[in-house]
C-alpha cells in the first residue's frame, strides 16, 4: 500500500471524503457570498436571516473540516497540510466576523 516515496496511498473513503469536503466548502462559501451581496443590496430582515444562516453554515463546515483533518492526520491516515488548515481557519474566522458584525448591527437597531 506504499508507493515509491514511502507515503501511503489514499483509500477510496479518504478520496471521497476530501472531495465531499471541498465541494461542501465551495458551495457554502458561494452561498455566503450571495448572502453578503443580498444583504448589501437589499438590507431587509429576510436578507439578514439568510446571511446568519449562511454564516453559521460556513462556520459549521469549516469546523467539521478542521476536526476531520486533524483527526485523520493524528491517526496517520493522511499527510497534514498546514496551508489547508490555515485556509479553513480563515474561513471559520470570516464566518465569525460576519456573525459579529451582524449582531453588532442588530444591537444598534435595537437601541
Amino acid at each position: 500500500m506504499e508507493n515509491e516515496s514511502g507515503a501511503k496511498e489514499k483509500t477510496s473513503f479518504e478520496r471521497k471524503l476530501e472531495s465531499a469536503q471541498n465541494v461542501a466548502e465551495i458551495v457554502v462559501l458561494v452561498c455566503w457570498l450571495a448572502a453578503v451581496a443580498l444583504l448589501l443590496l437589499l438590507g431587509s430582515t429576510l436578507c439578514q436571516r439568510i446571511f446568519e444562516i449562511a454564516s453559521i453554515s460556513l462556520l459549521g463546515v469549516s469546523v467539521f473540516n478542521i476536526i476531520t483533518m486533524i483527526g485523520l492526520s493524528a491517526a496517520k491516515q493522511v499527510r497534514f497540510s498546514t496551508s489547508r488548515l490555515f485556509l479553513r481557519i480563515l474561513l471559520g474566522a470570516l464566518a465569525m466576523i460576519g456573525l459579529a458584525v451582524n449582531l453588532f448591527a442588530a444591537g444598534i437597531r435595537i437601541q
